[in-house]
């Protein structure tokens, strides 16, 4: 309930791209100190959405020995450390397909980087593609994602705090307490009545009769202390909670990298390359996903090559990108608990 509310209420999550390497010191951080980092927080108020490329769960599989004892963890808690924080939030995208979305330009900056480093061309690739927070130390990738070299400090800034590790579990669950304690009585009520008007309209009618009727009975000075605990409750949420998310979100968007306009999208790659990119993008920005294609066309910015909902499911499924995790039900990636089993992409 408390994510729901978060979901309403506040901006665009951030796409955020992790390599191999920082994903292998969030988890060995959290094995050691058997807590989250500050990227898991984030994740899980849905204020970010975390994606990597498909060969960065594969080194893990390969090098969680050899990982686990640079931290000086055993291989079981390093891969309880990944089962618990991430495993549920990483979504492991497929990059096949995804140059041809990007601009000349994009794709020239890739063709520098293969020369440079070419194991990070995917995780490139896709952060590109997304218009997504890299989370690497290498400057060779950040520069061919922004199109422009940065220095240490710059590319240290983020991955360091996100990869804190402190007591922000115990945060989270008094933010989620804090949450439920203003909301959950309103949305119980809802529930309720919902429930009691489908089974008699005339049961409904009687027992709101009988509550406004009861209302009536109920002293001035209640109503006044009801509504106080009320405003201080929501003035508590605004201040504990929702305004640091709010800026938090903010600063997390003023690192993204520089995203190309449609029209030039449109005038530089095909039509269904220029839509996929746009059902990306939109998609790996939702707090609520999966979503289904009628909810994605409706979030789609006007392109002008039509966009109707038959045509975007054909490009939906054209691009390994996208994962149908139920039909007609819509997302960037999967998690990796679906990479060996559950429903394939149709």
């Amino acid at each position: 309930m408390a994510r729901d509310v978060l979901v309403t209420v506040a901006p665009d999550a951030v796409p955020i791209v992790v390599d191999a390497n920082i994903l292998h010191d969030c988890i060995g951080r959290s094995a050691k100190r058997r807590e989250p980092t500050a990227l898991v927080t984030i994740a899980n108020t849905r204020a970010a959405r975390i994606y990597c490329a498909p060969h960065v769960l594969a080194e893990f599989v390969k090098y969680r020995d050899k990982w686990a004892a640079e931290y000086g963890v055993s291989t079981a808690a390093y891969q309880e450390a990944f089962n618990t924080y991430y495993r549920p939030l990483v979504r492991r995208v497929p990059t096949d397909g995804l140059e041809e979305m990007l601009l000349p330009d994009e794709r020239a900056r890739l063709d520098v980087l293969r020369i440079e480093d070419a194991d990070d061309v995917p995780t490139a690739t896709l952060t590109i593609a997304l218009g997504a927070l890299p989370m690497t130390r290498d400057h060779a990738p950040w520069k061919a994602v922004h199109g422009a070299p940065t220095d240490a400090a710059t590319l240290h800034l983020w991955v360091d705090r996100l990869m804190n590790v402190g007591n922000r579990a115990e945060t989270e669950n008094l933010q989620s307490f804090t949450l439920v304690g203003v909301t959950a009585p309103g949305a119980v009520a809802i529930h309720w009545a919902g429930k009691l008007y489908r089974f008699s309209p005339v049961a409904f009618g009687i027992a709101a009769a009988a509550i406004v009727g009861a209302a009536f009975c109920v002293p001035r000075p209640a109503y006044q202390k009801a509504w106080d605990a009320l405003k201080t409750g929501f003035g508590r949420l605004d201040e504990a909670i929702m305004t640091p998310h709010v800026q938090a979100n903010e600063e997390l968007q003023h690192e993204l990298p520089p995203f190309p306009g449609w029209d030039d999208l449109v005038a530089a790659t095909s039509r269904d390359a220029a839509l996929g990119r746009a059902c990306l993008y939109r998609l790996a920005r939702s707090r609520r996903t999966p979503a289904t294609v009628s909810s994605i066309v409706d979030d789609l910015p006007t392109l002008d090559i039509g966009q109707e909902a038959p045509r975007v499911g054909r490009v939906l499924r054209r691009y390994p990108c996208f994962s149908e995790l139920r039909p007609q039900w819509w997302q960037v990636g999967r998690p990796e608990s679906f990479a060996n089993g559950g429903r394939r992409r149709r």
